[in-house]
């Protein structure tokens, strides 16, 4: 048997994402959310889906999308190594690496966690936006502090596309953290920390994961990351057919749903998300809840059901 979470990332971020999101939870395609708390309003948006959600007595789930590259912090000018000078995080590719505090980034990824429990939700995961919690060595490691103190699971650091799986081979999310990882390597002596700390990759990350805490840090056997820019019936009917036997496996889906032409402006107000995937983020919801709509899928799928980060 087969388990499979369908988690919609970037909750909070924009009102186009958050009513795709919205669509797809509510067509009882998507059982997981993860959320960006470094947005405006972002904790009573996420109160009033989860009361959707109870309304129709839905299964879904709420975790933070830990973010340093999206939105501004939670803490504001408490944290000056990961904002620019109009309180923004800095792009992925424009900080200064060495730079920045770790410190800082604990206090930062904590707060917002906090303000997510503040909602009254219970926290079911963790994961991060650009992958950036697991981008560095110290990043990692705070990472899994986090998860270890707040004992929830983390969404699984390997994308299933660098596990030589058959079936997930090509991803348009490796090609893209591969030439943002080398962008964010300011020198050649950071470069060389990375490589020695095997950080950049997989069994790197794995061993890392098993030793702190002494392995009490979970997270799902897969990370899916093969349907961002294929998002469409043909390559998920693949994703399907492949899915490793007896695993739980995470499709992560980024969605959006309306009309949306942003100005310059409105583009700086939502600093971090990607507006030229737009048109991407409708497909991928066309794709998941009518061209193959998962709900009917899974239920009518005798190996397959709904999995979770808890079981």
């Amino acid at each position: 048997m087969q388990k499979l979470i369908v988690t919609a990332d970037d909750f909070g971020a924009h009102p186009f994402i958050d009513r795709g999101i919205r669509d797809a939870v509510l067509a009882g395609c998507v059982n997981t959310v993860s959320a960006l708390m470094t947005f405006k309003n972002s904790g009573e948006k996420l109160i009033q889906l989860a009361t959707e959600v109870k309304n129709r007595n839905l299964n879904v789930y709420f975790g933070v999308h830990l973010s340093l590259t999206a939105g501004s912090p939670v803490l504001g000018d408490a944290v000056p190594s990961l904002t620019e000078s109009d309180g923004k995080f800095y792009a992925v590719n424009a900080y200064d690496y060495d730079s920045t505090d770790p410190f800082e980034i604990y206090e930062e990824a904590r707060a917002q966690i906090k303000l997510f429990t503040q909602t009254g939700l219970r926290l079911d995961h963790l994961s991060s936006h650009h992958g950036i919690m697991q981008l560095f060595p110290e990043y990692l490691k705070i990472y899994l502090l986090l998860a270890a103190e707040f004992k929830v699971p983390i969404r699984n650091p390997v994308l299933i596309s660098r596990e030589k799986i058959k079936g997930y081979k090509l991803s348009a999310m490796k090609r893209e953290g591969l030439f943002r990882g080398l962008e964010c390597i300011i020198n050649k002596g950071f470069y060389q920390v990375l490589i020695n700390t095997g950080t950049l990759s997989s069994e790197g990350i794995k061993h890392k994961m098993q030793v702190f805490k002494g392995g009490r840090v979970k997270c799902p056997d897969h990370f899916i990351d093969t349907f961002y820019k294929n998002g469409d019936k043909k390559h998920l009917e693949k994703i399907l057919h492949y899915l490793p036997k007896g695993k739980k496996s995470e499709l992560v889906v980024h969605l959006g749903s309306g009309n949306f032409n942003p100005s310059l402006e409105e583009q700086r107000k939502y600093n971090g998300m990607n507006f030229d995937y737009f048109e991407g983020r409708k497909s991928e919801l066309q794709t998941i809840t009518h061209d193959l709509n998962l709900e009917n899928r899974i239920a009518n799928d005798t190996g397959l059901e709904w999995g979770t980060y808890a079981m």
